[in-house]
């Protein structure tokens, strides 16, 4: 199986992204794919051409507002 773990770049006001520092984290601990996401509409139309030869894509993010880890069922960009 064919597994990627992304995490994403800085984006609006988070300067520090630490979702790049955990995928790397559990992709080495799970012999799996890590990438680096940039976060821009174009990086998104790149990436999603790029990703279909993964069996299972699981995204790591950031979400500055909450303090605990959670389960998100679909992303959304409110600052672009």
């Amino acid at each position: 199986m064919k597994v990627l773990l992304t995490g994403f770049g800085p984006f609006g006001d988070v300067t520090y992204n630490p979702s790049w520092d955990a995928a790397q984290a559990a992709a080495e601990a799970l012999a799996a794919t890590a990438e680096l996401m940039e976060v821009t509409r174009e990086a998104a139309r790149r990436s999603a051409q790029r990703i279909t030869d993964y069996d299972l894509i699981f995204h790591f993010g950031v979400a500055a507002r909450r303090d605990e880890v959670c389960f998100e069922r679909y992303a959304h960009n409110w600052w672009a």
